[in-house]
């Protein structure tokens, strides 16, 4: 079985095939037998498969799951899956093909990394490049029809033998080529991570598509306007036909060609009519099962020719119809209405035989960006205020990484982690393309499900593309427009993160991303990075309150957040007890890198620029001298409580100046320290429950401009609410408690809410008592609708002594400065915990069980005659996880909240849930 040129295809092709029905449809997915060798072999005949494992899978979860290696996130046992980028690995799979029903056969892969090289029956098909899509072809001649047949495909990393080349290395990247079109997170990056992850292979399915000649490709239906409880929409059908070459690839505005621009008309402007009569059947069905449009109509292909009449257009023949639909059910994003979805089914017949059918799910609505309020300071600012279906929304986003660090695609965890993006009142999700991906389709089936927007970023991240292959930038692009356009979450296109799209390769790469956008997406938002004209990535060692001073005159935070760890039942997992109980000293020393290996493993940017504003925080909760891991991660959590809280507020208080945020980041791919609101095994933290609070429809708050103050000074608390929509009068209650918990300050004012921006409560001016000194006070804001409470803020701002010095309490407020630590306290903790002991009642008032999730409902009352803070509600299993609609809460005496808890049981059905606060003993609820 060699290698011959004559069956060589090119596989870099703009090309995307559809997964068909029943017998048009093939999947390849299951097992496969794999192997590895130092060099591309010549003869396959020489390779020896050892080992088996199931596809879709990359190398190093096969790996694992060969039992070749261990886990890779448990302690050190990344490295050994460094090695992966090094080898060439090849895959074999068996099949059966029916005899042939079909004109065409085309072979699918939908994401293989990143060098590839595929035979089928022995025969070398081609090469392809790329990880996000392809290579695609043609090989009904190469298929044994009713008998056994054999694929088999070469892989290797896009850093393959990169040692070899150090010119072609990335500036700070190490081992990253700059000729790679692959996130650099997943490409042995060391500068933020450890340096040995790879995602190699064949990571996405595999499948064999059998097509008639005449078919259908990349159908595609949007909204062009709403007006007059009337949807006009826009239906493209694409045809392939017998005289144009769909195989070779589908051409855009542009040829590849650098000497000759593509002119499909200069022949002739005359179409020839082929004798063939073709029927396009539509139709469109509600989610009550109600067909609300439907048609049939006839067509005749047509042939036409390109430059000078002999050159055939590879193209397909277009059908376009305008559609109007009466009183369509419209889909909004999460928090501004319901999310329905209509069913399209189209069918293409071909002298009265149906050829092909393609059935899609989509929406209704249009998304529109324009000017916010704030002023224009700079000439290439962008627009931000999103109106969705005619309607201004503040964009309550979030940045999202890659579900799984060496790409794992499991349904249950695109679930989990999406619905509590739901949960958290997220209305857009940002695809991040440093270590993410074009999202896969149950990714994009749950974000229309739950009402997340999506803003898809590109290919380019964080450097230059001198190198770049524009040819295989384009295919990976046309793959994935084509794969999700049709999805109503997808409403944002950017070309990339971080990167200066006005240089001269970069302009080129960003002008080829914008081209393949205004063909197949054109009606989508489309940016050229992030951060650009407008928009901000903040990073600073500052108090959060600063946000507020800082960028008042900001349009859009792209990105913002501050470190903190993963759960600590999560490191449980992966980190081993010996670390986990030494006291940690100190952390930037030799001898820390040396005795906690296992914990430096598990730590993104490990760096100075990055670790101490996040230790600095925790100090404010808990003395950082002689802890433990479980101390440091509970304290990191809380300090980023209150971070996030007042960063998000800061951005809501200036709507609609600025008009939205996305904090970084929701998620993490692997249990690693980090910026994170959720860890990689799906456990939400406190901060996760702060921008939940923020996010809240009707939100209470108190718009400080310091949270740190001097003793018995008189401060300003500045009170606001807003709303998602107009809601009428609130009654909007601030209370003050001193280091005691002791209430000394009660306000309660009526305000009518008439539309979705801040409004104006009241500023209360307040005499702090003398006795609070270097100590916590505490605030708690609630908003009440018809008697009940729709909404609430709590903080814990300080009194210090530090700050008797006048000219130091002058720099901290005027100075943006960095964090400050607490060497000597207060800390929050150990001051609530020497309080006397509260006590609650906890009881289960009703269980559902939803497959291997249990919902509970649960009352929590305090019982005591003291306040308590904070609540916490999690599961007492180390694998269990659960979501609440609040948590870490502050109960004031005599108070009661019924609180809903979803607890997910991935792999042990343990649901048994605890609640506990720094001034209650534990209970647990079974």
């Amino acid at each position: 079985m060699k290698m011959t040129e004559e069956t060589k295809m090119e596989l870099n092709k703009n090309l995307f095939i559809e997964k068909r029905q029943g017998k048009a449809h093939l999947s390849l997915d299951g097992e496969w037998f794999f192997t590895d060798t130092k060099e591309k072999v010549v003869d396959l005949a020489s390779l020896s498969y050892d080992y088996s494992s199931t596809l879709p899978k990359s190398v190093g979860w096969c790996l694992y799951e060969a039992g070749i290696l261990p886990h890779p996130y448990v302690g050190t046992n990344s490295k050994k899956y460094e090695y992966i980028r090094n080898r060439v690995w090849y895959f074999k799979k068996t099949f059966f093909a029916d005899r042939a029903h079909s004109d065409m056969a085309y072979l699918c892969f939908d994401g293989v990394s990143y060098y590839s090289r595929v035979w089928i029956n022995g025969i070398l098909l081609g090469e392809h490049e790329g990880m996000f899509g392809g290579p695609v072809c043609e090989v009904s001649q190469f298929l044994n029809y009713g008998d056994e047949n054999e694929l088999v495909v070469e892989a290797v990393a896009c850093n393959y033998l990169i040692d070899m080349h150090p010119e072609m290395v990335m500036p700070y990247r190490k081992v990253y080529p700059k000729n790679a079109i692959s996130p650099w997170q997943i490409t042995n990056d060391s500068l933020t991570q450890n340096g040995d992850f790879n995602v190699v292979g064949i990571w996405r399915s595999v499948r064999i598509e059998f097509l008639d000649t005449y078919h259908i490709t990349n159908p595609y239906l949007h909204t062009v306007s709403i007006e007059e409880n009337k949807a006009s929409l826009l239906l493209e059908v694409p045809i392939n036909t017998p005289v144009n070459d769909e195989k070779s690839g589908v051409s855009t505005m542009v040829s590849f060609r650098e000497d000759i621009p593509q002119n499909c008309y200069a022949g002739t402007i005359q179409p020839k009519e082929l004798d063939d009569t073709l029927t396009v059947s539509f139709s469109i069905t509600d989610d009550d099962g109600k067909v609300v449009y439907a048609f049939s109509e006839q067509i005749n292909p047509i042939e036409f020719f390109g430059r000078d009449g002999f050159e055939k257009a590879n193209d397909h023949l277009f059908y376009r119809k305008n559609i109007v639909i009466d009183s369509p059910k419209l889909w909004y994003p999460n928090g501004y209405g319901d999310q329905p979805l209509y069913t399209v089914q189209i069918s293409l017949s071909h002298d009265g035989k149906v050829c092909d059918e393609h059935t899609f799910k989509t929406g209704i609505r249009t998304l529109i960006v324009t000017d916010g309020a704030a002023e224009k300071l700079c000439r290439r600012g962008e627009k931000f205020q999103f109106v969705v279906n005619g309607r201004e929304i503040f964009l309550k986003g979030m940045n999202l990484t890659e579900l799984d660090q060496l790409y794992l695609e499991d349904r249950d965890e695109y679930d989990w982690t999406l619905s509590l993006a739901k949960n958290e009142g997220i209305s857009l999700v940002r695809v991040w393309n440093g270590g993410g991906v074009p999202e896969s389709d149950v990714f994009y089936e749950l974000c229309d499900k739950y009402g997340l927007m999506v803003w898809q970023d590109g290919y380019i991240a964080n450097g230059t593309t001198e190198h770049w292959n524009v040819d295989v930038l384009r295919s990976q692009l046309t793959y994935n427009l084509c794969r999700t356009r049709n999805h109503p979450s997808l409403c944002v296109f950017c070309a990339g993160n971080e990167y200066n799209p006005y240089t001269k390769y970069n302009a080129a790469a960003m002008f080829a991303t914008w081209d393949e956008y205004d063909v197949y997406i054109p009606d989508r938002v489309f940016y050229r990075t992030t951060p650009d004209g407008g928009s901000a990535h903040i990073y600073n060692d500052m108090e959060p309150t600063w946000y507020r001073r800082l960028y008042k005159h900001v349009p859009f935070v792209g990105e913002s957040g501050i470190h903190s760890f993963p759960a600590y039942k999560t490191l449980k997992r992966v980190i081993n007890k010996t670390e986990l109980n030494k006291p940690l000293n100190d952390i930037f020393s030799d001898k820390f890198r040396r005795d906690f290996p296992d914990f430096i493993n598990h730590f993104t940017e490990f760096q100075p620029d990055r670790v101490p504003r996040m230790l600095a925080r925790a100090s404010h909760i808990i003395d950082m001298h002689n802890l433990c891991v479980q101390e440091l991660v509970e304290a990191g959590h809380m300090a980023s409580y209150e971070f996030y809280l007042i960063m998000v507020e800061s951005m809501l208080e200036n709507y609609p100046k600025t008009t939205g945020i996305m904090p970084w980041v929701f998620k993490r791919p692997w249990p690693t320290s980090a910026i994170q609101i959720v860890d990689a095994f799906g456990h939400p933290h406190a901060q996760y429950y702060a921008v939940k609070r923020a996010y809240e429809h009707i939100h209470p708050f108190v718009c400080f401009d310091r949270n740190a103050f001097s003793r018995g000074e008189k401060i300003k608390l500045p009170i606001k609410v807003i709303s998602d929509c107009p809601c009428g009068d609130l009654t909007v209650v601030t209370e003050v408690f001193d280091d005691k918990m002791t209430k000394f300050f009660l306000s309660s004012e009526t305000v009518s809410v008439t539309s979705d921006k801040p409004v104006d409560v009241a500023e209360h001016t307040i005499d702090l008592p003398w006795s609070i000194y270097d100590t916590y006070f505490f605030i708690r804001v609630s908003a009440f609708e018809n008697g009940k409470r729709v909404g609430e803020s709590f903080y814990y701002p300080k009194v210090l002594s530090a700050f008797d010095d006048v000219q130091v309490y002058s720099v901290e407020k005027e100075t943006v400065c960095g964090n400050m630590f607490f060497e000597k306290g207060p800390y929050l903790k150990e001051q609530i915990k020497a309080l006397s002991k509260g006590k609650i009642e906890a009881s289960v008032l009703s269980k559902k069980n939803e497959g291997r999730k249990s919902v509970y409902h649960i009352s929590i009352k305090n019982v005591s005659d003291i306040p308590i803070y904070p609540i916490k509600i999690d599961t007492v299993s180390d694998i269990s996880r659960c979501v609440c609609d609040d948590n870490y809460f502050f109960i004031d005496v005599d108070e009661q909240k019924v609180i809903s808890v979803t607890v997910d049981m991935p792999q042990e059905k343990d649901d048994t849930i605890s609640v506990s606060g720094w001034n209650i003993d534990e209970i647990i609820l079974y």
